[in-house]
């Protein structure tokens, strides 16, 4: 499906304009912010706390990267503190980089299988969208490893996130399951594929899914 398409029917779920879902601006962009020195004491505090839980010197240095784990969490050290950690743990569990490259393997293929994209612009609380077409997520699982389709959705929301609106804020997601085949689906997912789709998000990342969206929902789901 033609993502020109997809914001059609996003504007008709949310009530917007195909432009005003291009152009809208979000109002509310420094809700997330702290002054200057109060944000600093809250990276010491955080990178303190990685450092009695080992978390490498490499991301503890990255001050923008710990500044998505604080203002996702409203600026609550111990939130944070939690999310990083897990985070961390994750990727070396997985033997996945902090960052994923498109350089990674796979990564770029199945970014061309229109498994997902990002809307271009926001709802009407002002979170930026995630399309699922779960139709091609079947076609590109036959394909190539489901760890591989993973890490491309890990590859895109790390992207988004780089803007801290998105971390504030938090994301949606719309999944499109017109002509979905669920039982098929699954059969294409092992035990630890699953395990692992549960633990890179859970409480391991830096941005918050503040809403679903169904499209065609299968009766039997």
């Amino acid at each position: 499906m033609q993502q020109q398409n997809i914001g059609k029917l996003a504007a008709e779920l949310f009530n917007h304009s195909p432009e005003d879902l291009i152009h809208e601006e979000v109002e509310g962009i420094e809700s997330w912010l702290l002054d200057p020195s109060s944000r600093a004491e809250k990276v010491e505090d955080l990178r303190r706390a990685g450092r009695e839980d080992q978390i490498p010197a490499e991301v503890l240095s990255n001050e923008p990267f710990l500044f998505k784990f604080l203002i996702a969490r409203d600026w609550d050290v111990s939130q944070a503190r939690t999310v990083l950690r897990n985070f961390v743990l994750f990727r070396q569990s997985q033997q996945w980089g902090m960052r994923i490259s498109a350089q990674d393997e796979g990564v770029a293929t199945v970014l061309t299988k229109d498994v997902h994209w990002l809307l271009p612009s926001h709802d009407k609380k002002g979170r930026r969208l995630l399309v699922y077409n779960v139709r091609a997520l079947e076609t590109a699982a036959r394909e190539h490893p489901v760890e591989v389709l993973q890490k491309m959705g890990m590859f895109l929301m790390e992207r988004v996130t780089d803007d801290p609106q998105v971390c504030a804020k938090g994301m949606g997601l719309l999944f499109d399951c017109r002509d979905a085949r669920p039982l098929r689906l699954l059969s294409l997912f092992g035990l630890n594929d699953m395990k692992r789709g549960t633990l890179m998000w859970k409480e391991a990342f830096p941005c918050k899914l503040r809403s679903i969206y169904v499209l065609d929902l299968p009766g039997f789901w």
